[in-house]
């Protein structure tokens, strides 16, 4: 079986090739870069979910803390808000690397009403556009849209991955189990030997599809087993493309390690990252939900919070600087969001608990509605109201901004909010929030 040529590259070409900022040179690689296969070549999107409540007050809505009140955030007491451009950080975990290397990519939108204090509820609201399930995610629809024939349109690392029936998702948490069983005429103990000939596996399917297609033939069938023969026929012609893949991921020794963020809490987000742009370099996907946790610090907040932050930018920056060597950040949107926040407030752990107002961050390489920020909160942490119109602040005749009008946003910036399936699930949130133009 023919092997990718290129076999990596080494990392000073890379460094040189990526030029890595201070986020990025701690990181451990594991890069390696292929020749692109044919396949899907268009836009590309991914969520990457944010689980437990992120504390926004040290990241990017900052708070200084308040003669009078409770003390916010610890930091405050010794260090001042940051800002690069247009956009304020917290002197906090990694933020400043981050902030200073991508603010012309992003926009920050604060002040976001999840309306419930509750993980489950926030998890929907956030990544559904409402509080009840049944809705899909933004890269549901988008697959659906997109990429309906891929055979891994739409991958996901954990989380909130509902798909309303539109489509279906393919789960990452074993790479090595999904190239067996792509590449199954390989012998385990030799990547280089084959169970059967070529011409004899050649002929099996062929006899294969020659039945599948004569079962798709008789009537009488209901439409449930008709769908099911459907998407297994698809499936069977696909099978190309995912060998492509396949063949693309790396040996178990070069994929991304899981990390210990800090004690008892490990993350695998590298990982999923890796594998999620090798499906997309393949041209088998188009949409990909990440999944990190670790955010939900009852107690010793800023000691979980601070290396969980840092883990966070440095993976973002980690999707970003391996995008850019496989060719991709050019077609990349990305969309970082949480359940919601967390208290502007510590308790009797020095932790802090469950609050219904988060941010939100989008990212796309220069982006036009790059280094801004959209939406207010005062110094507590309350959510300003805003004009819907021109999203100024507005206490009398405003409202607040809630996850759907987040996930309306992102529909739009997709290029699905008018494909009849999306239309199918509305999100009735009021006037329209344009957070882009």
């Amino acid at each position: 079986m023919n092997k990718c040529a290129n076999k990596g590259i080494k990392r000073r070409d890379l460094l040189k090739l990526a030029g890595w900022s201070a986020v990025g040179a701690s990181l451990p690689l594991g890069f390696r870069s292929y020749a692109a296969t044919e396949g899907y070549t268009g836009p590309l999107f991914i969520c990457l979910q944010v689980d437990g409540g992120w504390d926004v007050t040290s990241f990017c809505d900052p708070k200084m803390n308040v003669p009078g009140e409770d003390e916010i955030n610890h930091w405050a007491n010794t260090a001042e808000i940051q800002q690069t451009g247009n956009i304020q950080y917290a002197p906090f975990a990694g933020n400043a690397a981050f902030f200073e290397k991508y603010r012309d990519d992003m926009l920050v939108i604060n002040g976001i009403d999840a309306q419930t204090n509750s993980h489950s509820a926030g998890v929907t609201h956030t990544w559904s556009g409402r509080l009840s399930e049944g809705y899909p995610t933004v890269t549901a629809l988008a697959a659906n849209a997109y990429a309906g024939d891929l055979p891994m349109g739409y991958v996901s690392g954990g989380g909130y991955q509902e798909t309303a029936g539109l489509t279906r998702y393919t789960t990452l948490n074993n790479p090595d189990g999904l190239r067996d069983l792509v590449l199954g005429n390989v012998t385990a103990w030799n990547p280089d030997q084959n169970y059967r000939y070529q011409e004899d596996l050649d002929r099996i399917k062929s006899y294969q599809l020659a039945r599948l297609e004569a079962l798709m033939a008789r009537e009488g069938l209901t439409p449930r087993q008709r769908h099911g023969l459907e998407t297994y026929y698809q499936a069977r012609l696909s099978r190309d493309q995912l060998t492509a893949f396949a063949e693309n991921l790396p040996a178990q020794g070069e994929l991304q390690d899981e990390i210990e963020v800090f004690q008892g809490q490990r993350s695998t987000m590298l990982r999923q990252v890796q594998v999620s742009l090798l499906a997309f370099q393949s041209g088998v996907s188009m949409a990909a939900d990440l999944f990190v946790s670790g955010f939900d610090t009852h107690s010793d907040h800023d000691a979980e919070h601070e290396p969980s932050l840092t883990h966070l930018t440095e993976a973002i920056d980690y999707l970003w600087t391996y995008a850019e060597v496989l060719g991709l950040a050019d077609r990349i949107t990305l969309f970082v969001g949480s359940d919601f926040g967390r208290t502007p407030r510590y308790n009797s752990g020095d932790g802090k608990d469950h609050w219904p107002i988060g941010s939100a961050i989008f990212m796309r390489k220069d982006a036009p509605w790059g280094n801004r920020v959209v939406g207010s909160t005062d110094e507590l942490h309350f959510a300003r109201k805003l004009e819907p119109s021109t999203l100024e602040v507005d206490e009398v005749g405003g409202r607040h901004i809630y996850p759907g009008d987040v996930q309306r946003a992102m529909r739009v910036l997709a290029g699905v909010d008018q494909h009849p399936d999306a239309l199918s699930f509305p999100i009735n949130t009021g006037e329209y929030m344009d957070f882009f133009s």
